[in-house]
């Protein structure tokens, strides 16, 4: 039920040692993403296919390819076949993410300060948002830190200081390093309270607030930038944040409904799947092959976003939808349960 365009390698860019941007395209293509959303990769390796989220790194209207980033992962197939296999010229199956509340939305809102950090390939939906950025709100003072091993590990370090030449009155960028070379002259350590305090010093000065602060890596990091953020600058910061954090499908749960059934609408076609107790919609499709969109299965990306249309239905576990989006009837499959026995569900979008 998943439809899934196809795309034609253009260009395959070495980042680090184990990352590369991959730009793409196709005929008609239309450039209306925006800066944070995610492409959904379906590949076909050893007999299985694979679904793997990846974020946007291009910026609409200013890089002429779709291009995403994708960081090699040990034992990860579709992140191996990406970085190993993949040749210009290839053709992809792709989707683009219906936008999250991690996106920078177009508005007409003005931005005068903005922070951002990042930790690793958590950098990529920060690249697209900073260069929208620069482009839509040449005032803005964007800060931008990022924390990596070595310094080979920093993606788009050469397009970030050549851009921070760029914009020397509005553009901030910080590295910091966990285990630098003795060449290294710059900050060490993780980005840990102290560093925070010390990025956000200038707002203490002068009794502020950042207007929007977009966080990407792992929970631990996420966790201190906002209790850091708050504890120094008070409650009701602007925090946008998304992990990169990734697991397997949730088959199994506490949660206790009975064996049901469910209706998933597609466009004109419907079709009804049993749910065992203690089952994820997403796993139940999987088990009785229904191809519906989906990724990081675990609640972090929004590819398996869809509107409940009829009952009930519970999220187990972390989820990227906002409060908003939740009471206007949107679920995610790989962490919605049934939660009445007259589910139906319609998927998003193409």
């Amino acid at each position: 039920m998943a439809r899934f365009s196809t795309y034609r390698v253009v260009n395959i860019i070495r980042q680090t040692h184990d990352s590369v941007t991959i730009q793409v395209t196709r005929p008609l293509f239309r450039h209306n993403y925006l800066p944070g959303q995610t492409i959904t990769a379906k590949i076909y390796r050893h007999g299985s296919v694979h679904y793997r989220s990846y974020s946007i790194s291009s910026t609409a209207g200013i890089d002429k390819y779709l291009s995403f980033t994708v960081k090699k992962v040990p034992g990860g197939v579709v992140s191996s076949y990406f970085n190993d296999a993949l040749s210009v010229g290839d053709r992809v199956e792709l989707f683009i993410a219906e936008p999250s509340s991690f996106c920078l939305r177009h508005s007409k809102q003005h931005y005068n300060t903005m922070l951002l950090f990042g930790a690793g390939s958590g950098v990529t939906p920060l690249f697209s948002i900073l260069k929208y950025t620069l482009r839509n709100f040449p005032h803005c003072e964007i800060t931008l830190v990022l924390g990596n091993r070595e310094e080979s590990d920093i993606i788009f370090r050469d397009e970030l200081l050549a851009l921070q030449q760029q914009h020397p009155k509005t553009l901030h960028c910080y590295f910091t390093l966990t285990q630098p070379d003795q060449h290294w002259s710059g900050r060490t350590g993780r980005i840990d309270a102290p560093l925070i305090n010390a990025i956000i010093s200038s707002f203490l000065n002068r009794d502020s607030k950042p207007d929007i602060t977009f966080v990407c890596g792992p929970e631990g990091l996420m966790d201190t930038v906002e209790n850091t953020m708050c504890g120094a600058l008070g409650p009701n910061l602007h925090i946008l944040r998304e992990s990169y954090t990734r697991s397997n499908v949730n088959t199994k749960t506490t949660h206790t409904f009975p064996d049901t059934s469910i209706t998933i609408v597609d466009g004109d076609a419907s079709i009804q799947i049993p749910v065992e107790s203690g089952e994820s919609i997403l796993a139940a499709a999987i088990k009785h092959n229904i191809d519906l969109k989906h990724s990081c299965k675990s609640g972090f990306c929004s590819a398996c976003r869809c509107k409940i249309r009829k009952g009930k239905v519970s999220l187990e576990g972390y989820s990227c939808l906002t409060e908003k989006e939740r009471n206007e009837g949107s679920t995610l499959l790989c962490i919605g349960y049934p939660d009445s026995h007259d589910v139906v569900i319609e998927t998003q979008g193409p």
